[in-house]
């Protein structure tokens, strides 16, 4: 249907194993760099919920996504050092501790970030937290200051600089794909 020129319609999901579908709503959008873009949303109401109010909506929710890549990749949150279950959790819960005090320093450095104001550059979450979070468990421990863990986040910092391209257009098909199943090597 959108390769007929149909925009922004409704759509029946249908699976083999059930008899019902789910009905979506779908809007086709162009893009700056002329390749389309398929939205598939449950809101109906085209009044309510124009085809740019979900194209803005979907551009604030890949922020959402780009955190969970962050905590899944950056802090490498699946490789657990233990085995059993409270092993895990304890992980996996101080893993979300750091990256949000983490998170918190990175605001303050450069500022709450703002959909309608892109900046020119950005804090490396992952060079940060690589550097950063020995340092983090010894004040949590009592080994380390709080101060001089401020000082070295703030030399890291500046280390840690990213230029955010706006609007990149070059295509991405030549980068590799990441691998299905990564090995990766055990902390402990």
């Amino acid at each position: 249907m959108v390769s007929s020129g149909k925009s922004d319609f409704d759509f029946m999901l249908a699976n083999n194993s059930k008899t019902i579908g789910q009905k979506v709503r779908v809007i086709a959008l162009s893009l700056p760099n002329d390749k389309l873009e398929v939205l598939v949303t449950s809101l109906f109401d085209r009044e309510k919920f124009t085809a740019d109010d979900i194209s803005k909506a979907y551009l604030l929710r890949w922020h959402i996504e780009e955190c969970y890549k962050r905590l899944k990749i950056g802090s490498e949150l699946e490789n657990f050092s233990g085995k059993n279950l409270d092993a895990i959790l304890q992980e996996f819960w101080a893993h979300l501790v750091m990256c949000n005090i983490l998170s918190l320093h990175m605001c303050d450095r450069q500022g709450a970030w703002n959909p309608d104001q892109i900046a020119q550059y950005r804090l490396n979450f992952s060079v940060l937290f690589g550097v950063m979070r020995q340092k983090l468990y010894q004040v949590f421990v009592g080994d380390c200051s709080p101060k001089s863990f401020q000082r070295l986040f703030n030399r890291a910092s500046i280390r840690a600089k990213i230029k955010i391209r706006i609007s990149r257009l070059y295509s991405r098909d030549k980068v590799d794909k990441p691998r299905r199943n990564h090995v990766f090597r055990r902390v402990c």
